[in-house]
């Protein structure tokens, strides 16, 4: 049992993360201010095969756990990122988590309000299975780059979404037409 709640529940478990951040930050008074955030806006540019020198944006992982005490300052090779909280936190503060926490929950609010509309679709089953997933590894790992794929995901469902749904309106009218009686 140990290992089901160390590993399953430990991997959403980012307190102790959290409480580095929070601990660090606040005694060296040093904020990011939006300097994480920016990935968000180069993961929601053009794929690399437009933008040939596009920036790396999941980068910087090993990094950052060394020097906020979460790994062993000799390991080159484990990745960690601050979370969800962690990231707001370090580039805003608690205004950043309030302000952060507000958004995410704005942006969810209108996913799930359109995808309930539309819980009977089988868009419904094939967004939720492949969203959620989504949404859930988000909260671990940096917010922009992690937000921009969701929203990606979102993108790409609403196209096939709406293109499909127009697609088989002409199909019903076209056969509509054809049933018509001609005298």
């Amino acid at each position: 049992m140990d290992f089901i709640s160390d590993g399953v529940f430990g991997r959403f478990d980012l307190s102790r993360t959290l409480g580095k951040i929070v601990l660090i930050t606040n005694e060296t008074g040093k904020f990011w201010n939006g300097k994480s955030l920016k990935n968000f806006f180069i993961s929601l540019g053009p794929p690399r095969i437009l933008w040939h020198s596009k920036p790396a944006v999941n980068t910087g992982h090993n990094e950052f756990g060394r020097e906020f005490g979460i790994i062993a300052p000799n390991n080159y090779t484990t990745a960690v990122a601050p979370g969800l909280l962690g990231d707001w936190y370090l580039n805003f503060g608690l205004w950043g988590i309030a302000m952060g926490l507000m958004i995410h929950g704005v942006f969810l609010g209108f996913l799930v309000g359109f995808l309930y509309r539309h819980r009977w679709s089988v868009y419904w089953v094939a967004a939720c299975g492949t969203l959620v997933p989504n949404i859930l590894i988000a909260g671990e790992g940096w917010v922009g780059a992690s937000m921009a794929g969701v929203i990606k995901l979102i993108i790409v469902f609403c196209v096939l979404f709406f293109a499909s749904r127009t697609g088989v309106q002409w199909v019903m009218n076209r056969r509509l037409a054809n049933r018509s009686i001609h005298f």
